[in-house]
């Protein structure tokens, strides 16, 4: 086992070591250290160790391989070890997918392609096989039910067979994903996008395959198929997310996919289990009633004789000497026979009668079988050997009870050499007993004194759920194992007179339907059935499934929390400080816990009031029961004998009698001793004692209690045992009624109760926990989301973190008034980084503006400078020529024109820089737009005539704007010295003036060039220019002159179709009290 724990850690170790690029080249490493590990676990557990059930072989034992898998342990090792290789081979995959990404393939790798597709297919497909064959040996080598989930009581053997049974569903689901999801990652991107219908249906050809082969069962197989395919083709998705997110939620994906494949194999434990169960009905347990009473003749008595006849001493157990068998009716000597005998072995009713030399019966001990009068009885006569086996009936109160009958005569040789007769033994077998079958649980408690019973299947044990019912011919039960029959209607009952062949039906009783197998034969109707489960059965099931693969998870991850205590190489798992440090799932958690407690909390209560209900019902059904058998005493002690004589009160006889009434076995007490009992046999013999039962004596004899029920012992078996004080004759003694079969039915409905009430708590915990996830996420996320905008907004980004529909919702629910409070604060966060995000750029604009406008004025100052001299010099150049007689000329005067013209443009731009740089307070007057407009147009118009025209509207009686003339005529100017730049050739310049609202709108659009959109949105920008002379400053100088006015200024563009720009300007307080201006 150590070894197996350090080839394990080494394993572990290799594999994280491998590095992130190529990780994959020590996986044959790895698992090659696991393989040494498993046979290392399977030497170091081997079956019967410790003698615990996990480690046994009588639980589980492998059909297919029972020299590998011999116990539980071995299978769940066999198990993990197949997880483990296919985990290894998923990574592998994954890394070889990183490393070497496929191309396009090329169309002479067609069958290359194909080939390999079909080998996944074939893989699948084996897979399948394989799932179906584990499945079918576990249930096959399993001596427990698997479908059995209820964690109560708890068997360690059973679970760890449904945790292995769970690990290799999840195993052979995700190996069914990997394949699939790496043949989809070597297809060409073309290929898949082409023929993806095709490729998907092609993954169901294995399920049509093994399934229409009879190799699995087609719902399991199909769920796990489906499965493996979605996972497949959000397989590399998956891997990325897996490989991208936190440890904590890693280990929550790592959960999922042990729970996902619960569902399908659920399906398949299911059906695998209903076969089992019709086919230990009809092979077992209905061919051992057919058999009852020939077994009884062939096999049990026949055994008996066999052991009888070895018995060394028998002759002087069976004739003592005289004065042992004077005085009352012996049982010890037949005891010591029946206790040597098959007879001890089974629960079946049964006796043991030794007569002496002259035929009168002196031992008797009988189990479940008393008799009237039988000291009276005597023996005719018998030979020295055993005789033919007989049958008969003996009365039994007011029925007939059928006996097989065996006796042999004991003889001893005289000194004449004679044999003679010195005694006889006789043995009574019921012959129709069928409560002691092995599959019926015994109702009477005294079973378990007995050692080597064949013991009835307990909860979670196969036959555990069956219940047998006998009818007569007459449709009137006989016999039954539970508590009610079925019925048996007139179409039925047709068809079993129809046939002697056993068939399955459907019936049902208490509200419960039952698969029934229905066989008869001459003696009557035999009927075997199980409950059918219902859809919270199965939900039921499930659950409880689900919470053992959790608690096995939890108890692995305590296991390496542990280790990480020893390892220091373990401790850096981070998931703890996920939690602490992940405000949505501390939120949850919280939500979660929260919600757990009351419903765990209500889940004991309930548990516990209809538990006390339940037992409060039985100990008043246990009270009525004695207190029938009190009044049956009581009133039987007047009646006569059919001679005239008194009955004697507490007699054995009349105990046998109650106890044919109440189904009950009766005991009479006086003080501390038995005076009377229904079981006389079991106690004569020592089996039980014959004192008072101490709870029993202190509540009726010393607190002088009406009635008391309360709980006794037989071996280890609890039964429930009711009291009550009878007085008769002048004597008043304690009467006593051991209730064993309702104390297990009792026992038997709690737990379900409790299952079903735990499985209401699993329900809401879950529900609660989906419940408190939806609402961690939709406080989180704002939380989370303001988190994210807080960081960008520290790190100088205050453009907003949400879409725009996100925000528009948000604005959409703040004006309805519908929005919580923290989509308040999202809202009100998102405007304020709006706002700085404005007021940045608002300030990087004012920054700029500054750094051009003294720029503008140095060089503006710059440029004047120099130009004043050259000006002066040209100048007197020109005159000094002049007055020469223009020796030069005409060069001297080009030249000389030359230069004062770029003089002029200098001046010009300098006066342009000195402008822009300057900052001017504008002097706002009352002034009529149009007539401004008027007077910068009108000077352009001598100049296009023919090749621009220019048209201006506007309407009449336009109202004032205040403004100053000289700006917003520079303004003005800039923009239509623009306008007609953009119009080389011919063109049309539109001007036009109108109101809208309070504002004015100027309105200038030529047919130019146009603009592209990269250079629209630098169109503001001082010294950008699409001009070979231009300063880039006129619609600078346009912009700001503009909003000095308190106006705007807008520029849409279309290349090749004009440029329009729009000026807006507010109207004068006086026009707008209704003053116009003409």
């Amino acid at each position: 086992m150590l070894l197996g724990l350090v080839a394990l850690a080494a394993g572990v170790r290799v594999l994280a070591g491998g590095g992130n690029s190529h990780g994959h080249r020590n996986v044959p490493l790895a698992a090659s250290v696991m393989a040494v590990a498993w046979p290392c676990f399977w030497l170091g557990t081997p079956p019967g160790l410790y003698g615990i059930s996990a480690l046994s072989g009588d639980v589980y034992k492998s059909v297919l391989w029972p020299r590998i898998i011999r116990t539980p342990v071995d299978l769940i090792l066999a198990a993990g070890f197949f997880g483990v290789l296919v985990a290894l081979g998923v990574f592998a995959v994954n890394r070889w997918r990183l490393d070497d990404r496929p191309v396009r393939l090329a169309a002479d790798r067609t069958i290359a392609l194909v080939s390999r597709h079909g080998g996944r297919m074939c893989f699948v497909g084996f897979l399948l096989i394989g799932q179906q064959a584990a499945l079918q040996d576990t249930v096959d080598g399993a001596a427990v039910d698997l479908l059995h989930t209820a964690l109560q009581p708890f068997d360690s053997a059973r679970s760890l067979l449904q945790l292995a049974l769970v690990l290799w569903s999840a195993t052979t689901m995700w190996a069914v994903g990997a394949l699939i999801g790496g043949g989809y990652s070597r297809l060409p991107v073309g290929f898949q996008r082409k023929y993806a219908p095709v490729i998907t249906l092609t993954w169901l050809i294995p399920l049509v395959v093994v399934v229409g082969g009879a190799r699995a069962s087609f719902w399991p197989s199909l769920l796990i198929t489906c499965i493996g395919l979605a996972l497949g083709l959000r397989w590399w998705r998956l891997v990325t997310w897996f490989r991208r997110t936190d440890p904590l939620v890693r280990m929550a994906a790592i959960l999922a996919a042990a729970l996902l494949p619960a569902l399908p194999l659920y399906l398949a434990l299911g059906e695998l289990s209903h076969e089992a169960r019709r086919g230990l009905i009809e092979k077992d347990y209905a061919v051992q009633i057919s058999d009852h009473t020939q077994g009884l003749r062939e096999q049990l008595l026949a055994r008996t004789q066999v052991q009888v006849d070895a018995i060394a001493d028998l002759m002087d157990i069976a004739a003592p000497s005289r004065s042992d068998t004077e005085g009352e009716l012996d049982t010890d000597r037949a005891f010591s026979i029946w206790r040597r005998t098959a007879l001890a072995e089974s629960r079946l009713s049964s006796a043991v009668e030794l007569y002496g030399p002259d035929g009168s019966l002196n031992s008797r001990f009988a189990l479940n079988l008393p008799d009237y009068g039988v000291a009276a009885s005597r023996l005719a006569g018998s030979g020295c050997e055993w005789g033919e086996v007989f049958g008969h009936v003996a009365p039994f109160g007011s029925k007939e009870r059928r006996l097989l009958h065996a006796e042999r005569g004991l003889c001893q040789r005289t000194p004449e050499g004679v044999l003679s007769p010195v005694g006889a033994v006789v043995v009574h077998v019921a012959q129709l007993d069928y409560e002691s079958l092995p599959f019926i649980s015994p109702r009477s408690p005294y079973t378990e004194l007995f050692q080597g019973v064949d013991r009835a299947p307990v909860p979670g044990e196969p036959g555990h759920t069956v219940e047998l019912v006998i009818y007569g011919w007459g449709l009137q039960p006989t016999f039954m194992s539970g508590r009610t029959a079925w019925g048996i209607d007139e179409d039925l009952f047709e068809r079993i007179y129809a046939t002697r062949s056993g068939f399955w039906t459907r019936l049902s009783k208490d509200s419960t339907s039952y698969d029934v197998l229905v066989t008869n034969d001459r003696s009557g109707i035999y009927a075997l059935g199980y409950p059918i489960q219902t859809g919270f059965d199965h939900l039921l099931h499930l659950s409880e499934i689900a919470i053992l693969v959790m608690a096995a998870f939890a108890l692995i991850l305590a296991c390496v929390f542990g280790a990480g205590l020893l390892a220091p190489s373990l401790r850096s798992i981070p998931a703890a400080r996920e939690v602490r440090a992940r405000f949505a799932l501390k939120l949850q958690l919280w939500f979660v816990g929260v919600a757990t407690v009351p419903v765990v909390v209500v889940a004991l209560l309930i548990q516990g009031y209809f538990a006390d209900q339940l037992r409060a019902d039985v100990e008043a059904g246990a009270a009525r029961t004695a207190a029938v058998a009190r009044s049956f005493i009581e009133e039987s002690v007047v009646l006569q004998r059919p001679e005239g004589q008194e009955v004697s009160p507490f007699t054995d006889d009349l105990l046998i009698r109650i106890s044919q009434v109440v189904g009950q076995g009766i005991n009479i007490f006086d003080g501390p001793r038995l005076v009377s009992t229904s079981e006389r046999d079991l106690y004569a013999s020592g089996l039980l004692p014959t004192r008072t039962p101490d709870v029993i004596y202190r509540a009726i004899a010393l607190d002088q209690l009406p009635s008391f029920v309360g709980e006794d012992t037989i071996g280890s078996q609890r039964y429930q045992l009711a009291a009550a004080p009878v007085r008769a004759g002048g004597r008043e003694v304690i009467l006593t009624v051991p209730l064993v079969s309702r104390q297990q039915e009792i026992e038997e409905q709690i737990d379900e109760l409790s299952r079903r009430v735990w499985g209401f708590a699993l329900f809401f915990v879950g529900a609660v926990g989906c419940i408190g996830w939806v609402i961690a996420r939709s406080i989180a996320n704002p939380v989370r989301r303001l988190t994210r905008a807080t960081s960008r907004v520290a790190r100088g980004e205050f453009r907003e973190s949400v879409s725009s529909s996100r925000s528009e919702l948000l604005k959409r629910r703040v004006m309805d008034r519908s929005a919580d409070e923290l989509e308040i604060l999202e809202s009100d966060f998102n405007k304020m980084a709006g706002e700085l995000d404005s007021q940045r750029r608002q300030l990087e604009k004012t920054h700029r503006l500054d750094a051009w406008t003294e720029m503008a004025r140095q060089v503006a100052h710059e440029i004047k400078n120099p130009l004043t001299p050259v000006q002066l010099n040209a100048e007197h150049l020109l005159r000094v020529h002049n007055d020469r007689g223009s020796p030069l000329s005409p060069v001297l005067q080009r030249c000389v024109g030359a230069i004062l013209g770029q003089v002029r443009i200098l001046r010009q731009i300098a006066s342009e820089f000195s402008s822009y740089s300057s900052s001017p307070v504008a002097d706002q007057v009352s002034t009529s737009l149009m007539d401004l407009v008027q007077e910068v147009i009108e000077p352009y118009r001598a100049g296009l005539v023919g090749r621009v025209e220019i048209d201006i509207t506007s309407p009449r009686n336009l109202p004032a704007v205040s403004l100053d003339r000289v700006l917003m005529r520079r303004a003005v100017t800039n923009i239509v010295e623009n306008a007609l730049h953009a119009m080389p050739g011919e063109g049309s310049l539109f001007v036009s003036v109108f109101r809208q609202g309070s504002e004015l709108k100027l309105v200038i659009a030529d047919t130019g060039v146009g603009l592209e959109p990269d250079v629209l949105s630098r169109i503001f920008e001082p010294y950008f220019s699409t001009k070979v002379s231009g300063t880039g400053l006129g619609m600078a100088i346009a912009k700001r002159n503009v909003e000095l006015n308190g106006g705007k200024i807008a520029v849409d563009s279309q290349p090749g179709k004009g440029t329009v720009v729009t000026m807006t300007l507010p109207i004068d307080d006086v026009a707008a009290r209704g003053v116009e201006i003409p």
